[in-house]
């Protein structure tokens, strides 16, 4: 090898060195190492491999030398030969020696010192591969999520809910038992199913269930990317949830909404803190996690020891982030038990990032100078995790005060902190203090929520009513300058983002429309509205929209319209498992009814009803069937109204159906001759109905259609009431006239009218009693014509007696006791009574009624 090859070799293997190291690590810092001696020995021996032995060290070889700070002059002359020859080799290599000492020793000495070049060689070479991979694993663990957010961003191949593969036990994967649904919706049913039967513990456990149901926790593969992303928004409500607890529901009432089960109220400012701080939690409870999965899998290098509490393992996440290296000047801790120093900001930054303010104070507490004590306080303040918000907005004023005084000073980190616990600058941005952390979009959210959290109790400036607090501002700012593209192209990470600012309608509705996951924005619906975090709207809204915005609140969620839609399927292939889903609903019970009705008679699945659907109560079923039985007659198919009831042996229903129509139609009254015959005709049926069912089941009959036998026998007495009044237009004797009155009044003393209204002062009371618990509203509603009919066959009777014993015959007797039951009857139609009917819409008393009573009762006194 020449001197001119050799310089070029050298001056090659230097920039290719430097370039291969700027191509590995990138922008990644890592330690300066000084060139040593045998870093210097080993590359001049690598080049003379194969080279001759009169190779000798030129003027380039010196010049190196001198710029790494060696002197050429010192060294032994033979280590700068690049041959393999001479030097120590040669001097040890005689065969005898000539006597010399010094000769000798000076042999010993290099060869020493050959063997200490060598050992010094491999160290470095050591020290430099562990520095290198130590360093080029931490940057891997702080670019992979990025870089698998930016391969999210990219369009995904279809996810499983979309090819619906058949892989059994896969959480996105089809149930092999059904067509439409994939095996993760198979888990969330049971998760329903269990909460209808009451088996599925408290109620604030529905998250966490539902979190397990999609993570396929329940003996199924391991999580994939849309089950991690499901997993997280379902804990993310869960501790949401948790937070607030107490002021979604009363106290003693864990399964319940408010006692009015009024709508949720998205905008009480004690509701949306709790909410958010909730969200907060979720967040923080992420990054420690993350935390500590970096620290396990660098164990070597991040150096925890067996120290318990967060701050320890946040130094030790300082020590993987080669990154953050202390200013000059700035404060610095070292925690007792660890090696090292580590710069206090950052450190306290973790610790507050996830959300451990205990560990941030513990961390302070050693630092003597440098620490704003109104900062210290703000954060003992939020370590004691104090509800008293007028003194947490006094801390944050005082915070922000201190800020504005010395913030110039401030390192990046410190700014971070006082952004997030006081918000001095509400329009900072976390890219700013942080420019060279690789940032995600849950650090984001933590940002924007923790400032808006200290806006929440103290506000920067006094606001205008309409345009809302600090969390309203952040909402209309994500949807008018963020949107979907900012995050994400993943509809579950938008979603997300939704959900963590307390838009859970504008979630759902977006999650709805986003095509594969409508099914999921149901079963999220269906969860947060049974939890109090969901304001509903009508079930119907024009032009097919999910969102009523007619409101000033927040948008309403049609829930109901978007089960409307896409059941249908789902109740085709089976009708029963669906009907869990509507009657999970939190509305009225005849809202559920209609939506059930609808939905089985537009699939042609009403037979469906006959089936035993314990999850529905028995009352509840009867309505149905009557409103699925009704609906069929209306449409013009009375005989498969007919054979639904009766194939169902829906005994019970076909008597509340008959007993509604029945009620009906003597509310009516007045009517036309032809619907006379019908009416007429109505109550042959049922008296008829009745006897086949008694005959078939007495017992049964006994218990469910007494209420049918009542409203026909009162349909007697009011019938007997007419044919009394259109007897009194034609002359006949005494006892022709009164022959109707005495039958209606004997009707009142046997079954099924007897104890329906009292006879006497002291059955005024029980007979109230019995109104209010055993009688249906069907025969409730009538009680107005039935007392007016009653009063006025016992004035009637009264009349007729007075007449005859002014004509000297008897009945002093008789007078008293139709005087007491008419006493009685008045009595009971008292105000009480009304008003406890009333407030069910079912009894309604004229004010002519009520004065031709008054005046009946006045002739008898």
């Amino acid at each position: 090898v020449t001197h001119s090859t050799m310089d070029v070799d050298l001056e090659d293997l230097l920039q290719g060195s430097e370039k291969l190291r700027a191509a590995i690590t990138e922008d990644a810092v890592l330690p300066h190492l000084s060139r040593s001696y045998a870093q210097i020995d080993a590359d001049a021996r690598v080049l003379a491999v194969g080279g001759t032995a009169d190779g000798v060290a030129n003027a380039h070889t010196y010049r190196f030398l001198a710029m790494q700070g060696i002197d050429p002059a010192a060294l032994d002359p033979t280590v700068l030969e690049l041959s393999g020859t001479g030097g120590v080799d040669d001097v040890t290599a005689g065969d005898t020696w000539d006597g010399d000492v010094e000769k000798l020793l000076q042999a010993e000495q290099q060869a020493v010192l050959v063997q200490a070049v060598q050992h010094a060689k491999q160290l470095v070479s050591d020290d430099f591969d562990s520095t290198y991979w130590s360093a080029f694993a931490t940057d891997w663990q702080l670019r992979k999520p990025k870089l698998i957010e930016q391969i999210c961003a990219r369009p995904l191949p279809p996810t499983a809910l979309e090819r619906a593969p058949s892989v059994p036990g896969t959480p996105g994967a089809a149930d092999p038992l059904s067509r439409i649904r994939s095996a993760r919706h198979t888990a969330y049913a049971r998760v329903f199913d269990e909460l209808l039967t009451g088996h599925a513990g408290s109620s604030g456990d529905l998250y966490d269930r539902l979190a397990r149901a999609a993570a396929g926790v329940d003996g199924s593969a391991a999580l994939d990317g849309s089950a991690a992303k499901l997993h997280a928004s379902w804990m993310l409500l869960s501790v949401m949830s948790a937070s607030a607890a107490e002021l979604r529901r009363p106290a003693g009432r864990a399964a319940e909404l408010r006692a009015s089960e009024q709508a949720y109220q998205s905008r009480d400012p004690s509701l949306r803190l709790s909410l958010l701080r909730g969200a907060l939690r979720h967040l923080g409870k992420q990054q420690l996690e993350a935390l500590l999965r970096d620290v396990r899998n660098n164990k070597a290098d991040a150096q925890l020891g067996g120290q318990r509490g967060l701050e320890y393992v946040s130094a030790a996440m300082l020590r993987l982030d080669r990154r953050i290296v202390p200013n000059t000047g700035g404060a610095v801790v070292q925690l007792p038990g660890t090696p090292d120093k580590q710069p206090l900001w950052p450190l306290v930054y973790w610790c507050v990032r996830s959300g451990d303010f205990e560990a941030a104070v513990r961390a302070v507490k050693p630092v003597s100078v440098n620490v704003p004590p109104q900062l210290l306080a703000l954060l003992e303040f939020s370590a004691t995790d104090a509800t008293n918000d007028e003194q947490t907005k006094q801390a944050i004023l005082d915070a922000r005060e201190e800020y504005w005084a010395n913030h110039m000073d401030y390192e990046p980190h410190l700014v971070l902190l006082y952004a997030v616990l006081a918000a001095p600058e509400p329009k900072k941005q976390l890219k700013e203090l942080l420019p060279s952390t690789p940032l995600t979009i849950e650090d984001w959210l933590w940002f924007q929520l923790s400032m808006v959290g200290a806006l929440l109790l103290a506000p920067q400036l006094p606001r205008r009513q309409e345009s809302g607090d600090a969390l309203t501002s952040l909402q209309k700012k994500l949807a008018d300058e963020y949107g979907e593209a900012f995050f994400s192209k993943v509809p579950l990470v938008y979603f997300s983002v939704l959900l963590h600012l307390q838009q859970f309608e504008r979630a759902l509705a977006y999650l709805y429309g986003a095509g594969v996951w409508a099914m999921e924005a149901i079963h999220f619906g269906l969860a947060l509205q049974h939890e109090g975090m969901l304001s509903c709207g009508p079930s119907r809204f024009a032009d097919g929209q999910l969102l009523d915005l007619s409101t000033r609140d927040a948008p309403r969620l049609l829930l109901e319209a978007m089960l409307e839609r896409s059941l249908p399927e789902w109740v085709k292939e089976d009708p029963v498992g669906t009907l869990k889903y509507v009657w999970l609903l939190r509305t009225p019970p005849q809202d559920k009814e209609a939506l059930i009705t609808t939905l089985l008679l537009s699939t042609g699945q009403a037979a469906a009803l006959v089936q035993s659907i314990s999850f529905i109560p028995q009352q509840s079923k009867r309505r149905l069937l009557s409103h699925a039985a009704l609906s069929l007659k209306a449409q013009g198919l009375p005989t498969q109204a007919a054979k639904l009831l009766f194939e169902g042996e829906q005994y019970e229903s076909l008597a509340q159906l008959l007993l509604e129509e029945l009620s009906d139609k003597i509310l009516k009254g007045g009517c036309s001759t032809e619907e006379k015959v019908r009416v007429a005709q109505l109550r042959v049926d049922a008296k008829a109905f009745l006897s086949q069912w008694f005959t078939k089941e007495a017992e049964e009959a006994q218990q469910h259609g007494g209420d049918l036998q009542r409203l026909l026998a009162v349909a007697d007495v009011i019938e007997l009431g007419e044919s009394w009044r259109r007897s009194r237009t034609q002359p006949a004797s005494h006892a022709a006239t009164a022959q109707p009155l005495d039958e209606m009044l004997r009707n009142l003393s046997q079954p099924p009218l007897s104890g329906m209204l009292p006879t006497h002062m002291a059955q005024v009371e029980t007979a109230q009693t019995s109104f209010r618990h055993t009688l249906r509203p069907e025969v409730q509603r009538v009680y107005p014509l039935l007392i007016e009919a009653v009063m006025e066959a016992l004035h009637a009777k009264y009349e007729l007696l007075k007449d005859t014993r002014s004509a000297g015959g008897f009945g002093g007797h008789e007078l008293q006791h139709l005087r007491a039951q008419a006493e009685a009857v008045v009595a009971f139609s008292g105000l009480s009574l009304w008003v406890a009917a009333e407030q069910l819409g079912q009894l309604q008393l004229t004010t002519i009624t009520s004065q031709r009573i008054s005046s009946w009762l006045a002739d008898m006194a």
